[in-house]
């Protein structure tokens, strides 16, 4: 009843929205590093959790909301009769209770309309923000495509049924934030610029009433920002040292591109839930259906978030089948034979258990390798459809067609052997990329200067 009367029409919050998922988020944040290692481009990413946010969020900001976007005052009296029906909190005293307050904030945890609207109101704040980010520079730019017009027009033929009506210039395409209900990313590209947005944008929370969580505020940086010893972000008083690596709605993600850490990170999520469910798993029941509660639970937190990565890690794989053959091999209970007067050596007993762990998750259907790459190809064409459905430009569209490193080398490779031939647009985001670290930052204007020079 409420979405006619609230503006969706932008990406900042994917929580609680139709056609949006969780994901995604992960896939713009690793896209965004992406894009700056491969044109040498300094980018500082935020990270921000809100303290106890449904508890805080208060009600009056609620209705602030709903009347600034001329809700019918029915629907409006209905919501926050609905919200402040079960908003008092009973007072204990030595066992015996004094009386009921009423609380003017808070939202039911658990309700549908609670989520919706803390949605509303964290994406309301992103998208005031961000007008008056891009108004003053601040944010990430994806620039001018630059290049032969003939191989932007032709780019442009392919894509305009993803990017019509939407309003957004490709040419000057501006990333400032994203969230997931009360998970909020910011970026920047200086330090100084993302000490400014840290502060505004806590200082638009705080009229709703909410607070950061300042244990897990967050930050990391790429090479190309220039840091002194001194530079930090903080909040107050209190200082927030830049990390090497962030976990992003539970995907591990590194600045320097390196996808080894995001592996081994989910191997450890698994083996945390093997263990809470180690009870049912290595219980006496049939393999076959302890294998089955195996792919309900702790397969997903295996291969979570690793959909999203650049390319098939060979060694990542390594680090998922050795998890999966070693959590097998304990549901089978194998044990070191005895042999003579002593017992196996304990690397033929690796070699052996784990061995039949992959031959009994082959023949159940369960082999670690295939499932990850079923995993990837069925997130490929839930990119490939994003924006079909809901007739909306997607962040991770633009991202992942706003040019890639070779479309450089394509664009030098046709203007110097034949300006007929029109260069598509290369967005298969699953093809194997290579940073290439050894290159200047400047190198990409270099070669533009060469390009129109000739």
């Amino acid at each position: 009843m409420l979405v006619p009367f609230l503006p969706f029409g932008n990406w900042f919050q994917h929580g609680s929205r139709k056609y949006f998922q969780c994901i995604e988020v992960v896939h713009a944040i690793r896209l965004l590093i992406e894009k700056s290692l491969e044109w040498g481009t300094p980018l500082v990413l935020v990270s921000i959790d809100l303290l106890k946010a449904f508890d805080s969020l208060r009600l009056s900001y609620v209705c602030y909301i709903l009347r600034k976007y001329r809700v019918p005052l029915r629907l409006r009296y209905a919501i926050l009769r609905e919200l402040c029906a079960l908003r008092k909190v009973s007072l204990i005293l030595h066992g015996i209770v004094m009386g009921y307050l009423w609380s003017n904030r808070g939202l039911c945890q658990g309700s549908p309309e609670a989520s919706f609207i803390f949605s509303l109101v964290v994406g309301d704040m992103l998208a005031t923000l961000d007008r008056s980010w891009k108004a003053r520079g601040l944010g990430v730019l994806f620039g001018k495509f630059g290049g032969s017009p003939m191989a932007f027009s032709s780019w442009w033929d392919q894509h305009f049924c993803l990017l019509q009506g939407q309003g957004v210039d490709i040419e000057n395409f501006w990333v400032t934030s994203l969230a997931f209900l009360d998970d909020i990313y910011f970026a920047s590209e200086t330090c100084e610029a993302a000490q400014t947005m840290l502060e505004e944008l806590l200082e638009s929370f705080a009229k709703a009433g909410l607070s950061p969580n300042i244990g897990k505020v967050a930050w990391m940086a790429n090479k190309y920002v220039s840091k002194a010893m001194d530079v930090t972000l903080r909040i107050g008083h209190i200082l927030i040292p830049v990390s090497p690596n962030l976990v992003i709605l539970g995907s591990f993600v590194s600045m320097d591109g390196h996808e080894e850490g995001a592996f081994r990170h989910r191997a450890t999520r698994a083996w945390a839930c093997f263990h809470k469910w180690e009870h049912v798993l290595c219980s006496r029941a049939a393999l076959s259906l302890r294998l089955r509660f195996w792919e309900k639970v702790v397969q997903p937190s295996l291969l979570w978030g690793l959909q999203t990565l650049r390319s098939q890690n060979i060694k990542g794989l390594s680090v998922l089948r050795f998890c999966q053959g070693q959590q097998i091999r304990k549901m089978m209970r194998l044990k070191r034979k005895p042999i003579g007067n002593g017992v196996e050596p304990w690397v033929d007993w690796q070699i052996r258990t784990l061995h039949q762990a992959k031959e009994v998750a082959e023949r159940h259907g369960c082999e670690i390798s295939r499932l990850f790459f079923e995993h990837r190809f069925s997130w490929a064409g839930h990119v490939a459809r994003l924006g079909v459905k809901d007739k909306q430009a997607h962040i991770v569209h633009f991202l992942l067609l706003w040019r890639p490193l070779f479309w450089w080398r394509e664009q030098q490779l046709y203007a110097h052997v034949d300006l007929s031939q029109p260069v598509v647009h290369p967005s298969d985001w699953g093809r194997p990329r290579r940073f290439e670290n050894g290159l200047e930052p400047s190198w990409m204007m270099q070669a533009l200067s060469k390009y129109d020079a000739n």
